[in-house]
């Protein structure tokens, strides 16, 4: 947690933080390095294409070894694909998953990345099994506080990020700053998961992934909050 912390100091210091504009929006992340066409199967909700979140976007659908696709403005397409590792082969296209866990995954489709939620009891997160004999532990945070607090994470993280490449075009910052605050923006992404947080038991990542979960609070507040 304090390498959390640090990263985002560091992050924030090489943006500038006079010149960035932090929204709480809603964006999804979680890392892992296997995926599996069970974990696929159902129904995924397009919640962001290129960063750009909003209501409406499509989604795709997953029944055995077939993907339907229905995208805003377009109609509906249904093909077979194939998982091999982290590549979906649909219809002569290769699609590459970024990232997945948590309900959550995100997608390079050609020339556009894109953000899904899936549909599920809570929040397209999977419920917390639990064990027959005794029941889990309940985690300090709940899952949705959870999803809402890694989407805020990320989008805040990649509004940083355009906010220095504007910084950039404009002539107000070296592009090897930029370089080293995306690469410590990638680690903190990979950091961050729904799953952490449900794990959270010190006082710090419980602060801040509690602030997080909040949208009425930024990255750099949650980040000042937990160093006190």
């Amino acid at each position: 947690m304090r390498y959390l912390v640090r990263a985002m100091r560091v992050c924030i210091s090489l943006l500038s933080p006079a010149v960035l504009v932090l929204t709480a929006v809603l964006a999804s992340h979680a890392a892992t390095a296997q995926q599996n066409t069970t974990a696929l199967q159902g129904k995924w909700l397009v919640k962001a294409v290129d960063g750009r979140y909003r209501a409406d976007l499509g989604y795709w659908s997953f029944s055995s070894s077939e993907l339907t696709q229905a995208q805003s403005g377009q109609p509906f397409e249904t093909n077979a694909y194939q998982l091999n590792g982290d590549t979906l082969s649909v219809n002569g296209s290769s699609v590459k998953i970024l990232r997945f866990a948590g309900g959550v995954m995100e997608v390079q489709d050609g020339a556009h990345s894109l953000i899904m939620q899936k549909l599920g009891a809570s929040m397209g997160i999977p419920k917390t099994p639990r064990a027959v004999t005794k029941p889990p532990a309940r985690p300090a945070l709940s899952q949705e506080q959870c999803y809402l607090a890694v989407e805020h994470a990320y989008a805040d993280l990649q509004q940083m990020v355009e906010a220095g490449r504007v910084n950039v075009e404009q002539g107000l910052m070296p592009e090897e700053r930029l370089q080293e605050a995306e690469a410590t923006a990638k680690r903190m992404r990979n950091d961050i998961t729904v799953k952490d947080c449900l794990a959270a038991t010190t006082p710090a990542s419980i602060t801040l992934y509690r602030c997080l979960s909040s949208a009425d609070t930024s990255l750099t507040e949650c980040a000042a909050r937990t160093s006190r």
